[in-house]
């Protein structure tokens, strides 16, 4: 099943929230694919613990045991604040992050 969230509210619409409750309804751990926007993004995401990540390149779903993001030709990508954020997902996730990347 595809499902495609986008925003038109210039961000704080909550797409991050809301791929995050789509990944934790799905099926099968879910592949989220950020095509567009850069790592300015700001999607604040809350797991069951009550441990909050702020995902910005790495997709909102990567909580989601199995989640993947994969980055598409149009996502502007700063290697260093992806290195800088996957860094803060694992001390808050608890988990390496790297295998978030497809």
């Amino acid at each position: 099943m595809i499902r495609v969230v986008l925003g038109l509210g210039f961000g704080d619409e909550g797409k991050g929230a809301i791929v995050d409750w789509l990944a934790r309804r799905s099926p099968s751990p879910p592949l989220v694919v950020r095509w567009n926007g850069g790592p300015q993004a700001a999607h604040h995401v809350v797991d069951e613990r009550g441990a909050v990540h702020c995902f910005a390149q790495l997709g909102a779903a990567s909580f989601v045991p199995g989640a993947r993001t994969h980055h598409a030709a149009d996502m502007a990508i700063d290697l260093p604040a992806l290195h800088a954020e996957v860094a803060a997902f694992a001390a808050t996730a608890g988990r390496d992050a790297r295998d978030v990347l497809a």
